[in-house]
């Protein structure tokens, strides 16, 4: 009873803390966007917390074939890209006007902090711009903290607009988005109230290339899978139907695709009955196509293009085996591994890749063939094809690992906190 007491008196007090919290931002290059499917369901998780978002974007794009709840995160986004050039100067007059001393120092301090090298003060004077346009968002929607998603222009940006108008910022990086110029990552770094990272090698990464002086703030909250969306029932197939393979992710050259259709056609000289499906879009569509059709295999490989969630929520169902071929060496990087692939795990798929972050998969949970040997792969993707025993056991055990370290609800909670601690009603003083 003292456990479930004490259980009812945390919740309320965070519901009560949330109540009485201003509206947060949440910031963005491009928001929301496809490939960025764990940044909106983090997103929409946290509004299901109860917290008051108002999603801001630095550009607008078409969405892409977005599942209606981010839709519907889509329509309420402000983007900054819709303010003309008139409106900006109207500000930038305004600005000085009533904050001569702290307008003056945020430009002189944008643009000694990038490159000096012309294009470089081009740049900085354009995140300027769009750091004013932040700043008066932020004071019109009376924000009290933004929450920005990757590092490079947008965390520049809300820089910018929090020593504007006085407002807390921070920020999420992913790992492969870090500014090369160390005078402006230092300058975010240590102005950030606080920083995720998807693992431990980038916080100790980050911590050592920007010097941060507390390394406690760097907090390390892996991506995301709502575990309740990515179920592992399997559709049931007649034997008239072939087993499936399926691959998930940008159509790029380093996403190594092309080896995936190399294999293919090794399992069609060895007479072996299946299908492959490749979801997703990117520059090398057209030449893994043309890869496809050259070797003869459009009875066998399919490639859809991108597809709604609610679609690839089916492509998984019918699927037994899930390949990323990729060329990235996962287990060096300081990045987030792909979506795709947590997704399948989560759905209790085997996973077949050339590598990944540790403790993610290993001969536990999947298969890592070496990068760029089709051969390999094929004899692989046979074995688990042909063995239903042995991909059961390894996609049970794919769904616990990402239960365990990848968890949506779980993940989220910790930000939540994050974000309920981060100047509730309080910006920073003026």
């Amino acid at each position: 009873m003292l456990l479930v007491y004490k259980k009812e008196t945390t919740e309320a007090a965070n519901f009560t803390a949330t109540r009485l919290m201003k509206t947060i931002a949440v910031f963005g290059e491009v928001l929301p966007r496809y490939s960025d499917s764990a940044v909106y369901r983090e997103i929409l998780a946290l509004q299901d917390k109860g917290l008051s978002l108002k999603p801001i974007s630095r550009l607008r794009r078409h969405p892409g074939p977005l599942p209606n709840e981010a839709l519907r995160l889509f329509s309420e986004t402000l983007f900054l890209s819709d303010t003309g050039f008139f409106s900006r100067a109207k500000e930038h007059v305004k600005r000085f006007l009533s904050q001569p001393f702290r307008y003056t120092g945020t430009l002189l301090r944008q643009i000694f902090e990038g490159s000096l090298w012309p294009w470089g003060v081009f740049q900085s004077l354009k995140l300027f711009s769009d750091g004013l346009v932040l700043a008066r968002t932020l004071e019109q929607e009376k924000i009290s903290h933004v929450h920005v998603y990757h590092f490079s222009k947008t965390a520049s940006v809300a820089l910018v607009a929090g020593r504007l108008a006085r407002v807390s910022f921070s920020v999420m990086v992913r790992g492969d988005d870090l500014d090369q110029n160390f005078r402006r990552l230092r300058a975010k770094m240590n102005e950030a109230e606080w920083i995720t990272v998807p693992t431990k090698q980038m916080k100790e990464f980050l911590v050592k290339k920007a010097e941060i002086a507390s390394p406690e703030k760097v907090r390390v909250i892996p991506p995301g899978v709502d575990m309740a969306q990515f179920t592992p029932e399997r559709e049931e197939k007649n034997l008239l139907q072939k087993p499936r393979v399926l691959a998930v992710g940008s159509l790029t050259t380093e996403s190594g695709f092309d080896i995936l259709i190399k294999a293919a056609k090794i399992l069609e000289l060895n007479n072996l009955d299946f299908e492959i499906v490749i979801a997703g879009d990117g520059e090398a569509k057209a030449d893994l196509q043309t890869l496809t059709n050259t070797l003869r295999l459009n009875r066998y490989v399919r490639i859809t293009g991108a597809r709604r969630m609610e679609e690839i929520l089916d492509l998984l169902r019918r699927a037994e085996v899930f390949v990323l071929p990729s060329r990235k060496d996962w287990e060096e990087s300081t990045v987030i591994p792909p979506m795709g692939m947590l997704e399948a795990m989560a759905s209790g798929m085997p996973v077949i890749t050339t590598g990944t972050v540790p403790g993610l998969i290993d001969k536990e949970t999947g298969r890592i063939v070496p990068v760029d040997n089709p051969e390999i792969l094929a004899n692989v993707i046979s074995e688990l094809l042909a063995n239903h025993y042995l991909r059961e056991k390894l996609g049970t055990a794919a769904r616990e690992r990402v239960s365990e370290h990848y968890n949506l609800k779980k993940n989220v909670d910790e930000l939540y906190r994050l974000l309920l601690s981060s100047n509730q009603g309080d910006g920073k003083e003026s």
